[in-house]
């Protein structure tokens, strides 16, 4: 009968230690991120954790709260000739083809390696894998020259918000909830806005081997808009193969680019936001902050199944020392 109840007590330990730790960890999705919203920008926690890895001459100028998680969309998929169709869902992707986590950090006033003049603006893309860093990859404008904001190199929504209001035809700006940071295939880096108003992609920026799709408008709405820019890049695959674009598709219209106004330079005074309030984007960039209480529990589990095997053995052994001889040979005919 004793040693029942010893069972039973440790039987009833291990499980309620496992209860906790699950406990622990639910506690942690609703009370870390559940009542937290999504924005176009990382959380707290993201941002803390990629500024972690930059050097200290990069992070001195990290434009507050820039750190901006990356998104992709295949728009056209080469291999195997399929592409948007008007009607189709966006699909975004979190990781790269490679399976990685990106992250965009906005940068101003950068000096980099020595140069006699700094970066008047900068983009650091830092890439992640099973919690580390990989891959970190700068664009800068060389320049000091803020008249020009068209020479702004900068990931940051804030910089653009305005820009985007005006082309969207918005009388307000977007809110960030309703916006991703997006690489689309074939197209370059770009904004993605949907709303109960309107879904398209503002173009940020592309590079030679990324064909003109906007003809220098910027926005290009999903739906006809998105299909005709899937026509454009087969045509310029079949024209070209992967190398330049043709004349004909780097006719471009002039367009005005209309600056941030007020202080954009701070996003929670700009867009009445708390960062403190913003969802994880990516958890499993992140390694440590998602995986401990499942090893918390399952360690639980089996210290508490080998401390019962110990104190069994235990009794047991204390039973056999208490044993008269005659009832050890009964027992050892019995097993016999």
């Amino acid at each position: 009968m004793a040693m029942k109840k010893i069972i039973l007590f440790f039987s009833s330990l291990c499980l309620a230690l496992v209860v906790v730790s699950i406990s622990a960890t639910i506690a942690f999705g609703v009370n870390g991120e559940c009542e937290k919203t999504l924005t176009v920008y990382a959380s707290k926690q993201e941002q803390e954790a990629v500024l972690d890895i930059l050097p200290h001459v990069e992070r001195e100028c990290v434009v507050p709260g820039s750190v901006t998680p990356f998104y992709y969309y295949i728009l056209y998929d080469k291999e195997t000739a399929k592409g948007y169709k008007c009607g189709d869902a966006i699909a975004l992707s979190p990781v790269t083809t490679g399976g990685e986590h990106s992250y965009a950090v906005s940068l101003r006033n950068l000096q980099y390696m020595g140069r006699s003049q700094p970066f008047y603006s900068a983009v650091l893309v830092v890439e992640l894998k099973n919690g580390k860093a990989i891959r970190q990859g700068m664009e800068g404008i060389d320049t000091i020259n803020e008249e020009y904001p068209d020479e702004l190199m900068s990931l940051n929504y804030a910089d653009f918000a305005e820009d985007i209001r005006i082309k969207s035809g918005r009388s307000e700006i977007i809110d960030p909830r309703f916006v991703r940071l997006v690489n689309v295939s074939y197209v370059g880096t770009c904004f993605y806005v949907k709303d109960d108003y309107d879904e398209f992609f503002y173009l940020i920026m592309n590079t030679i081997w990324d064909v003109n799709v906007t003809n220098g408008k910027r926005i290009i709405r999903v739906g006809e808009e998105l299909e005709r820019a899937v026509d454009m890049i087969k045509e310029f695959i079949e024209n070209d193969g992967d190398g330049g674009i043709s004349s004909e598709m780097t006719e471009t219209v002039a367009t005005e680019f209309h600056p941030a106004t007020g202080d954009y330079s701070n996003i929670e005074l700009y867009f009445g936001v708390n960062i403190d309030d913003f969802k994880t984007h990516f958890p499993d960039a992140f390694v440590k902050p998602v995986i401990w209480p499942y090893y918390l529990s399952g360690g639980i589990f089996l210290f508490t199944a080998a401390a019962v095997v110990v104190v069994l053995t235990v009794i047991k052994k204390k039973k056999k020392e208490n044993m008269a001889p005659s009832e050890i040979a009964e027992t050892r005919e019995k097993k016999v």
